[in-house]
């Protein structure tokens, strides 16, 4: 069926973490030219021309001037490539942009800025939040660590930025989007970020503006470090108020792609979560990116991966349950605004809580997809295993149950669970037995694992 402009999908392009800098320039351009090329490539070929480019913080190194300027050759050498005709370029302003703490010039945080940090961890209430943020002096005092940022975000713009989060409403396709930037780094100022605050204050001005009630069809916050990164009595507000706002937030920091979604009693609530992983971050790190398309009918939200792999950027294959780098989540029709209920008077005693959002019987049900064939089956460990005797079964030496997987960027929070759909020249999932004479463990002994 074809697709005509206004019942197309709206589309994404999220990208974070470039870390541009003069020092690591020498290492890092390779691979940003790369990811140029290839974005305008896959664009042409997969008709994946965004409406929106977002950036989900750390364009820059060290929050300097010369590294926005780094950032800013490299949009401009990308940006007419990213329509049909170059020449009909997209406006300036489908760049959304929220900074992270590598957006921070630690140089700029005075003694002052320290001290009121200190100040908020110490008193841990929202308003203590709100009274610094609604003086002047000390907003600027505190928001001076992102001058070079909020400079390069206005000069793109054409429009001076005086505060690091933002709001706005954009109508794209027929469909009405609310896209709320927030700040997670306008405390930030070390290495040690878990002690940051987003603040109500921010959070009002932003997520519940009144631009973002009714009739939006998306509503997107954008936003930097993840939910651990935030001071505890600030975590448990913004995350419960922008997973019941929200239906799509996007986010970096972590320098690895993920993906999940929040399914609460009230569907209409639900909230999907992505993170972008890391454009340029040296070379322990995987450098990715995704498309992200947003369909309204059914209303669905449709994720294309892409990974940097031995010199070339790909369709990333081995995201979990994804051999094809894509992977789509349904979402009710959207609703109007989520009335809360009233909190009932409790009596002393115990008793039944008829209250959570579509719960009137106290109860909630919620369906799981039917388990696999059973447990993973991890591939038997060979770190310590002579080299088998040739016989008639195996006249090579090798047994036949013995595969050789690149380990590279495998060994995350638990056991790989797929085949390496990365390896060149290789179809998907295809696996190799070791070289004739010779025995190789099936994954990295203990002294080979990176550290």
């Amino acid at each position: 069926m074809t697709t005509t402009p206004a019942d197309s999908p709206i589309r994404i392009l999220h990208l974070s973490d470039f870390h541009f800098s003069t020092r690591s320039q020498w290492d890092a351009d390779p691979i940003l030219r790369a990811l140029a090329g290839f974005i305008a490539a896959d664009a042409a070929e997969n008709a994946l021309y965004p409406d929106l480019v977002i950036i989900t913080g750390d364009l820059a190194q060290s929050g300097k001037r010369n590294e926005y300027a780094l950032a800013r050759q490299w949009l401009e050498d990308l940006w007419p490539h990213l329509t049909r005709d170059p020449a009909t370029p997209l406006p300036s302003d489908r760049l959304l942009l929220v900074p992270g703490n590598h957006d921070v010039d630690w140089n700029l945080i005075e003694p002052g800025a320290r001290d009121a940090h200190q100040a908020l961890l110490a008193a841990k209430t929202q308003d203590a939040v709100t009274d610094r943020l609604k003086s002047k002096d000390t907003r600027e005092l505190l928001f001076k660590r992102h001058a070079a940022y909020l400079r390069f975000h206005g000069d793109w713009l054409k429009q001076r930025q005086s505060l690091p989060w933002w709001q706005r409403r954009i109508r794209l396709h027929n469909q009405d989007l609310h896209v709320a930037g927030l700040d997670s780094a306008w405390l930030a100022g070390g290495d040690d970020d878990s002690r940051l605050l987003l603040g109500t204050y921010q959070i009002n001005q932003t997520v519940l503006h009144p631009k973002g009630e009714g009739g939006c069809d998306w509503r997107i916050a954008l936003l930097h470090h993840p939910w651990a990164s935030l001071a505890e009595f600030d975590r448990n507000d913004a995350q419960r108020t922008l997973h019941r706002h929200r239906d799509l937030i996007l986010r970096g920091h972590l320098h690895e792609p993920d993906l999940f979604r929040i399914v609460p009693a009230d569907p209409r609530r639900s909230c999907i979560e992505a993170a972008a992983g890391c454009c340029y971050s040296g070379k322990p790190y995987p450098n990715a990116f995704q498309w992200v398309e947003l369909h309204r009918d059914p209303r669905r939200v449709l994720f294309h991966f892409r990974c940097w792999n031995q010199g070339d950027w790909q369709v990333d294959r081995n995201q979990p349950g994804c051999p094809e780098g894509t992977h789509t989540i349904d979402l009710p029709a959207a609703a109007g605004a989520v009335r809360s209920s009233p909190h009932p008077t409790r009596k002393a005693d115990r008793q039944v809580d008829t209250h959570l959002p579509e719960c009137p019987e106290g109860t909630h049900t919620v369906d799981l997809p039917a388990p696999a064939d059973g447990p993973v089956q991890m591939p038997a460990r060979h770190d310590t295993a002579p080299v088998p005797k040739p016989s008639a079964a195996s006249p090579d030496g090798i047994n036949s149950g013995l595969h050789m997987h690149r380990g590279r960027c495998r060994f995350r929070d638990g056991p790989r669970q797929d085949p390496d759909r990365h390896h060149p020249g290789l179809q998907p999932g295809l696996l190799l037995r070791a070289p004739t004479g010779r025995s190789r463990p099936a994954y990295p002994t203990r002294r080979q694992r990176p550290r």
